[in-house]
């Protein structure tokens, strides 16, 4: 059994917004970005505003799927971008110490 639609976009939403914020306090206690593309962006505009044009981009993938009721695709990211939110909560933890 899925969730339902809705439910699925809004959980994919909250996941950016903790993405966001943990990816911030990661790089912030002395962790990496993994993702070439957002250290690029980073690089270029600085850590908040090149990491929020990743996360704008992927609310608007998120919106997209959600429109055209692409519910496995949505499922797809929940999971992989929980386990990101995840690795940043323990990134956190270790280097907090």
């Amino acid at each position: 059994m899925m969730l339902p639609l809705d439910t699925l976009l809004g959980v994919y939403l909250v996941l950016q917004g903790l993405d966001y914020w943990t990816t911030i306090r990661a790089i912030s206690n002395g962790g990496v970005e993994a993702n070439p593309v957002v250290a690029k962006l980073m690089d270029k505009f600085g850590l908040k505003l090149g990491l929020g044009i990743a996360k704008v981009a992927g609310v608007a993938a998120g919106v997209v799927l959600y429109y055209y009721q692409q519910s496995e695709i949505l499922v797809m990211l929940c999971i992989g971008y929980a386990y990101v939110v995840w690795g940043n909560f323990r990134v956190i933890r270790n280097t907090s110490r």
